[in-house]
């Protein structure tokens, strides 16, 4: 229950407060006041009256955007040609330059020379396309729904994993910070599981597109260390996956299990028959010894 302006309670946003001698928003509750202001009210007294206030509980959706850093709508328009077939685009020069330390580096000389255009052949322009939207809206567009098929996922995830290294390349950690939140809260979504799928080719481009180090390295090690099933690399040509990652995986998995002596194993205890191979009829030689007394 709100309070009026007085501290008598009051309905919610547009819930009506009625009854004979209930508190009405903006008037005391003295009787005696109230009889004397009958007649100047416009309401009767078992009238419900609105509070006009928006209830302190629910929130207020403010509709404005926090500026872009950069950006300046009367700002020349820059031409980005990216791939090879090319594909163009028009980026304000301004927010291009605002957040990639590459944009920085690289394109004012060229404006300084009075050169409005840039050229990134060996450049994804899906990934860019993906860059550009983020400059303009600050957040990462999603390319499939819960209603797309698993294709639509699989192409999402991939897509996420080069706009990371795009944003490696173009020395802007911003844009990476997002494309890699972006993955990891696409991996806990009902559709995560298309992440298997997808793997092979996110492991390589992130271990082709990033140095050694690379978060996007550890976030794939740590997918696999903690979330992948004993056999899911049956479904993948294990020569294709790159050999660093397979060397960091295995490093992981025994730091999670810890290193445990050896020695500490059993000492002379009897071996027992998991690693061996068993001839013809199954025979053993530690069924023999033990027979013969030479083990208990």
């Amino acid at each position: 229950m709100d309070v009026g302006m007085f501290g008598t309670p009051v309905g919610g946003f547009g819930t009506p407060v009625v009854g004979s001698g209930t508190a009405v928003a903006g008037f005391g509750t003295s009787k005696k006041m109230k009889k004397k202001n009958r007649n100047s009210l416009a309401f009767g007294e078992n009238e419900p009256v609105i509070d006009p206030r928006f209830p302190a509980h629910e929130p207020v959706i403010d509709p404005r955007y926090p500026a872009l850093r950069g950006f300046d709508p009367t700002d020349k328009i820059v031409t980005v040609r990216v791939g090879d077939p090319e594909t163009t685009f028009s980026v304000h020069r301004g927010l291009l330059s605002s957040s990639s330390e590459y944009f920085k580096t690289k394109a004012k000389p060229e404006w300084a020379r009075g050169g409005a255009s840039i050229d990134l052949p060996d450049f994804s322009p899906d990934a860019f396309g993906t860059y550009v939207k983020w400059l303009y809206l600050r957040a990462i567009p999603s390319t499939a729904t819960t209603n797309d098929g698993s294709e639509q996922h699989e192409n999402e995830f991939r897509s996420l994993t080069e706009a990371y290294v795009l944003g490696d390349r173009l020395l802007d950690d911003e844009f990476k910070d997002m494309a890699i939140d972006a993955l990891r809260a696409k991996a806990r979504t009902p559709s995560g599981n298309n992440i298997w799928p997808a793997a092979t080719e996110m492991l390589k481009t992130v271990y082709a597109g990033t140095p050694e180090g690379s978060k996007a390295r550890s976030l794939l090690v740590n997918i696999f260390q903690y979330h992948a099933a004993p056999d899911v690399f049956g479904q993948y040509d294990v020569s294709e996956l790159p050999k660093e990652f397979l060397f960091e995986l295995t490093r992981a998995l025994m730091e999670k299990r810890g290193a445990v002596a050896i020695a500490s194993l059993g000492g002379r205890a009897p071996p027992g028959c998991e690693y061996h191979s068993h001839g013809e009829g199954g025979k053993c030689y530690v069924a023999e010894w033990k027979s013969e007394g030479l083990l208990s």
